[in-house]
């Protein structure tokens, strides 16, 4: 009889708990998909942000964004694109079996998909805490290239020495 007690809860664990969950996903398959749009909705929010952020880095001379911040927006953009067609994919699985019924099978598989793909989102969202956006990038050395048009007048070198010699003063 203790054999059979110690042996029901694994049964328990291994039947019925994953059985639940799977019916679960037909149950809530409104609430699922309802819980992606609101998801995906801040997602876009929080890519927008990100986006204006380099953009805004993007603008100065001598900053470049991140390796990382780039691969986050890479997989950000793929992420949205996969719940945008899991969504568009909604109005097939409300097509009716037999005329009568719902599509079981296609709610199950939808709301699953959701629910993956909140899990995703949201794991992706936490990901975008970055130290920095950008580095400092190395300047280039102009006075090293020459230009074919440039004349040296007598007055330009005069009041070049003139300027290096006031910037030697050590009061300057």
């Amino acid at each position: 009889m203790e054999i059979i007690t110690a042996i029901i809860p694994t049964i328990i664990d291994y039947t019925v708990r994953p059985l639940g969950r799977q019916v679960s996903y037909v149950i809530f398959y409104k609430s699922n998909l309802e819980d992606l749009r609101s998801t995906l909705k801040n997602f876009d929010a929080v890519k927008q942000r990100m986006k204006h952020e380099v953009e805004d880095v993007e603008r100065k001379v001598n900053q470049k964004v991140e390796a990382d911040v780039w691969n986050w927006q890479t997989e950000a953009d793929q992420i949205s694109r996969e719940a945008e067609a899991l969504l568009d994919d909604e109005g097939r699985a409300k097509t009716k079996c037999l005329y009568i019924c719902p599509n079981l099978i296609s709610y199950h598989q939808l709301s699953r998909k959701s629910t993956k793909l909140v899990r995703k989102i949201e794991e992706h969202e936490n990901k975008n805490k970055f130290p920095t956006i950008f580095y400092n990038a190395a300047l280039e050395d102009i006075s090293a290239i020459a230009s074919d048009e440039y004349v040296a007048f007598e007055s330009r070198t005069s009041m070049v020495k003139d300027i290096i010699t006031e910037l030697k003063k050590p009061d300057i």
